[in-house]
């Protein structure tokens, strides 16, 4: 009887979470994921003072951005967006913050971006026409972190998520990485760019370790080399933070 009522009582809030899964699609043209509500954490709980600068790459319409500052208030802050129309909004609601319409890469130039006028966050270098939404190429110019952030600024903490591209986007921050140590939430995935082992790599080589964002939020140990490519082929989570030793 007691195993009966427990299965029913899991089942309905199954159907419970489902709905609201449902609800948050169709109220926010795409999920929340687990993913933005870690990230707030470590933010609010692992850095030991409110006087860390930051950088947002890929700040969209500033959901982390808006976080950053409300817990870093002494720090100064950076955000990277290369939608003019998404960088024009962010310049006028963040005035402290230095906004950047560009993207950033490895190298200096321009470059084809697909934009999504529907689905801004999935903008990026990378075509992604399986996703049969309505999208337009638009240029964009392309800078190297290390070559806009000032450099007696230490960074502590860098986020970011350009679809595909983060690879770039760390090796053309090798300075302030090197320099600064920060700790890095980055999305990746299987992509045309690297393989997750060049990735491991490329972060090991700047004295960082990987691990995943719930392990980390509750002190486990990071990841190997072999434990971090898993979880990438397999596809067990998409978002990760580099951090100190």
């Amino acid at each position: 009887m007691l195993i009966a009522a427990r299965d029913i009582a899991i089942n309905l809030i199954k159907k419970i979470c489902y709905q609201l899964f449902l609800f948050t699609e169709k109220i926010f043209n795409g999920r929340i994921n687990k993913y933005d509500f870690q990230t707030f954490e470590i933010i609010r709980k692992k850095f030991e003072s409110t006087d860390i600068n930051c950088i947002d790459v890929g700040a969209n319409k500033g959901y982390i951005l808006n976080e950053i500052k409300k817990v870093f208030k002494s720090g100064k802050h950076f955000a990277i967006e290369p939608i003019p129309h998404l960088a024009n909004k962010l310049k006028r609601k963040y005035r402290g913050i230095t906004i950047f319409n560009n993207a950033v890469s490895n190298y200096e130039g321009s470059n084809e971006f697909t934009y999504f006028p529907n689905r801004p966050a999935l903008s990026g270098f990378y075509s992604k026409e399986s996703y049969n939404i309505k999208s337009k190429q638009i240029e964009v110019d392309v800078k190297k972190l290390d070559d806009l952030i000032p450099k007696d600024i230490k960074i502590g903490f860098i986020k970011i998520d350009v679809e595909g591209a983060e690879y770039s986007v760390l090796k053309g921050a090798k300075n302030i990485i090197s320099r600064s140590k920060p700790k890095i939430i980055f999305e990746f995935s299987i992509n045309k760019e690297c393989t997750a082992e060049e990735m491991f790599e490329l972060i090991e080589g700047y004295g960082l370790e990987i691990s995943i964002m719930e392990y980390y939020i509750k002190g486990k140990k990071p990841l190997n080399k072999t434990e971090f490519i898993g979880q990438c082929e397999k596809g067990y989570n998409f978002y990760f933070i580099a951090h100190p030793r």
